[in-house]
């Protein structure tokens, strides 16, 4: 009996320590990230996150005091809130005002989580296919690995879905 009674103990920490086993947390498989959310991550967002699994990312250059900037935001924040439900396109704002405090509240303005770089910020260079605008507003259109696509007005942010797989 006591012989049985061992057996059974032993099996029953076999079985524990299996199960014990199986509830450690094993680390979560990685997430895809992009060159371009890779890059992202280097730079100091003023608002939101990007998205690391876009497959076409569109630079926005734009200002609060850049009255063409300030018309084309409202078919932007449009297009942006699709782009965030969809999850194949996203917008990132490079904001032009004199301070970054300037640039958030210039976004928030649009009640939007857009995510937002002010133009100063010193690892905006290393964004794949980012150069800066020599006007405002301008947008450039990258791949997810940073290859230009597209270059030129905000209305391209509009036309999005014809980007994406």
């Amino acid at each position: 009996m006591k012989s049985k009674l061992m057996k059974m103990v032993g099996l029953c920490s076999v079985a524990f320590a299996t199960v014990a086993m199986a509830d450690v947390a094993q680390p979560a498989p990685a997430t895809p990230v992009t060159a371009v959310a890779a890059a992202a991550q280097n730079v100091t967002l003023l608002n939101g996150k990007v998205n690391p699994n876009a497959q076409v990312y569109f630079y926005l250059q734009s200002a609060s005091w850049c009255v063409p900037c300030r018309m084309a935001m409202p078919g932007v924040v449009d297009a942006y809130k699709e782009m965030q439900q969809d999850g194949r396109a996203e917008v990132i704002l490079v904001n032009y005002d004199r301070t970054p405090e300037e640039g958030k509240a210039y976004i928030q303005s649009y009640k939007t989580s857009m995510p937002t770089v002010h133009a100063k910020d010193p690892n905006l260079a290393k964004l794949p296919g980012f150069t800066r605008a020599r006007g405002i507003p301008f947008v450039i259109v990258v791949d997810a690995s940073g290859n230009v696509l597209a270059q030129g007005a905000p209305t391209r942010i509009q036309q999005w879905k014809t980007l994406v797989k």
